[in-house]
């Protein structure tokens, strides 16, 4: 038996192959199966590989890495809606009634400035308006009594000479008679023409004495109207006059003098501190003008050897100093305007006012580049534009320092593996 099993396995002569794989040839499941050469995991990681290898690729040589530099900013009002409110006077801050970020009214007062010397001059013109009006009434006084006398002694000269003028009437009337009777005489030969005209020329001094004697009354009336030493008196007066306006005018400009605001607004930075000497024209505020809407932009400070690189067009990130820049990123701009010459601390500080933010702004260089930055808005909610996409609750305004990166060309990564002029990208901005 077992050498007919063997029999049956072995192929005879006439069959080339055996029955277990005429088998499996016959079978279609055996004929559908692959030789498996290399799994797929491995297929999955190689076509990463290569996909990754591309990418790298194409970055390098169409990808780009930008060349910054950085410098410092502060946001400013783009309208110019800023100003100071001075003292007029000099002397020592007393008190200053307001702080940063407070909003003030008109006529809020924001100071008081006391002057040691002001004081002493209206002291002294208080002084002499006491004085001078002391010597008025006693001019006035004395003037009166005096005045008073004159008056009844013009008066009584005046009935003396009414009374004068009642006797030349009754004189002027008997020499009329007296001249018509000589006439008549006259006519009939009785006297001679001497005695006629003796009688006329009498008649004639008569009437002008009495001329004379009215005139003197009016004069004397007149000075009685007039009034006794009056132009003395009217110099005193205006002496008086002169010293009370400028008592009044020192007054205006009191030893506390205080410091209103002239508009509404918000105030930015205190530029004086209590105790303070100050000279006239000082500014101690610095106020931002609460009127419409406005926009800001951003005035940038950058080193002289790097910051003339710089030109109008190039791209800039701002790092604003109250926003969390990896939560929000940066605001984006666009450089307007790049000063044609190194800017000195001076040059800032008729733009923010301020000390402490000038030497900020400076970096501690005697002189930097300034440009001025237009920041970008979306187009679609109009905020300020911020890499995150998203906006801060943080409001920007007036006087908010920045960090600044302005963007002066690209390169090409693979310029770094391979440095080819060709490779490399011109100056963008």
């Amino acid at each position: 038996m077992d050498n007919t099993e063997s029999t049956s396995k072995k192929p005879t002569p006439n069959q080339i192959f055996r029955s277990v794989s005429l088998e499996r040839l016959s079978n279609p499941e055996q004929l559908d199966s692959l030789l498996t050469v290399v799994t797929p995991k491995k297929w999955i990681a190689l076509a990463c590989m290569l996909m990754l290898g591309c990418v790298v690729l194409l970055w390098a040589f169409f990808g780009s890495i930008p060349v910054k530099i950085e410098g410092k900013g502060i946001v400013m009002n783009q309208k110019g809606f800023l100003f100071n409110i001075p003292t007029k006077m000099g002397g020592t801050v007393q008190q200053i009634h307001v702080k940063p970020n407070d909003q003030v009214e008109e006529g809020t007062l924001i100071a008081q400035i006391f002057d040691a010397e002001e004081n002493l001059k209206l002291d002294r013109a208080d002084l002499r308006v006491v004085n001078l009006t002391r010597d008025l009434q006693r001019l006035r006084d004395e003037v009166a009594v005096e005045a008073q006398a004159q008056s009844e002694a013009q008066e009584s000269e005046i009935a003396a000479k009414k009374y004068n003028i009642e006797q030349l009437d009754r004189r002027i009337e008997d020499l009329k008679k007296e001249v018509e009777v000589r006439r008549k005489l006259y006519e009939d030969g009785l006297v001679s023409h001497s005695v006629l005209i003796d009688t006329e020329d009498r008649l004639s001094k008569s009437r002008i004495e009495k001329e004379v004697t009215g005139a003197a009354i009016a004069t004397l009336r007149f000075n009685l109207a007039k009034g006794y030493r009056t132009e003395e008196v009217k110099a005193k007066e205006q002496e008086l006059f002169k010293a009370t306006e400028a008592r009044d005018l020192l007054r205006t400009r009191q030893p506390y003098y205080n410091i209103y605001s002239s508009t509404t607004g918000n105030v930015l930075a205190l530029l004086a501190s209590e105790g303070d000497v100050v000279q006239p024209g000082a500014p101690l505020v610095w106020v931002e003008y609460k009127g419409a809407e406005t926009s800001y932009v951003v005035y940038g400070y950058f080193p002289v050897e790097k910051g003339k690189r710089i030109e109008i067009g190039f791209k800039v990130q701002v790092a604003v100093s109250t926003v969390d820049t990896q939560e929000y990123g940066y605001l984006t701009g666009t450089v307007k305007e790049v000063s044609g010459y190194a800017v000195s601390k001076n040059s800032i500080a008729k733009i923010v006012h301020n000390t402490e933010l000038v030497e900020y702004l400076s970096q501690g260089v005697p002189a930097v580049v300034q440009v001025l930055i237009e920041l970008e808005t979306d187009p679609i909610t109009h905020n300020y534009r911020w890499t995150s996409g998203k906006t801060p609750p943080v409001k920007i305004s007036t006087g908010t320092v920045c960090t600044l990166q302005a963007i002066l060309h690209r390169i090409r990564p693979i310029h770094y593996v391979l440095p080819i002029e060709t490779f490399k990208i011109a100056k963008t901005p």
